[in-house]
């Protein structure tokens, strides 16, 4: 009973939180859903040879879903950083809801996912794309919670992710291989790829996410 409570309240905040994001709301869909694919789909129909498609694919991807998936994230935790007078403050008691903006990602994350099933019909050697992007979107994720609670400061926080993806490209292209914290690997996932960057990256994120609970819970005040 309390749970089923406790589920149907985050509901309710996650309805209004996403209700006040506005136009905001729409970017990352746009971006993610309708630009992307565009891309592939042009990138598919004037070359049509799978290597250069796969790689459009993982190049763009790579930069375009771990940017998105957070922006709701970045753009919820503002009601509780910047929102001063926002009605789910009174009911919030200004400690920003972790599960919130978890439940947050992940529906964007899985929506944003699905175009994924047509790419790998296209190229088999995409199927395990999806868990390289789970990989680093959930990193964006703990990331981007980590910064809000010890900037307090949402341009910050926007700032230092979109710095951290640009060096990103940048960086991996005079190195050998995906490294953690590098993960712009325009290359299949392999076992070797996976243990030198995107599974240090999954275990990095959690830590970084418990702390960022921990003083969420026991010494942050916002507003």
């Amino acid at each position: 009973m309390f749970i089923k409570r406790n589920m149907s309240l985050i509901c309710q905040r996650l309805y209004f939180h996403l209700k006040n994001l506005h136009w905001n709301f729409f970017i990352p869909i746009i971006v993610a859903d309708i630009f992307l694919p565009f891309i592939c789909l042009i990138s598919y129909m004037s070359e049509k040879t799978r290597p250069f498609f796969a790689m459009t694919v993982m190049r763009f991807s790579l930069i375009i879903i771990p940017i998105c998936s957070i922006w709701w994230v970045i753009f919820i935790n503002r009601d509780y950083i910047e929102g001063q007078g926002n009605e789910l403050l009174f009911v919030c008691k200004n400690k920003i809801k972790t599960m919130d903006t978890f439940i947050a990602f992940i529906l964007f994350f899985f929506v944003s996912i699905i175009q994924f099933a047509f790419y790998i019909q296209a190229d088999s050697s995409l199927k395990y794309e999806p868990v390289k992007l789970f990989c680093v979107c959930l990193f964006f994720y703990c990331f981007v919670q980590f910064l809000t609670y010890l900037t307090k400061s949402i341009p910050i926080t926007l700032l230092m992710v979109l710095v951290y993806t640009i060096a990103n490209p940048m960086i991996a292209y005079s190195i050998d291989g995906a490294v953690f914290p590098i993960f712009y690997d325009v290359t299949p996932l392999t076992m070797e790829s996976a243990k030198a960057s995107f599974m240090p990256m999954v275990l990095a994120g959690v830590v970084l996410l418990l702390i960022s609970v921990y003083f969420n819970k026991r010494k942050l005040r916002f507003n």
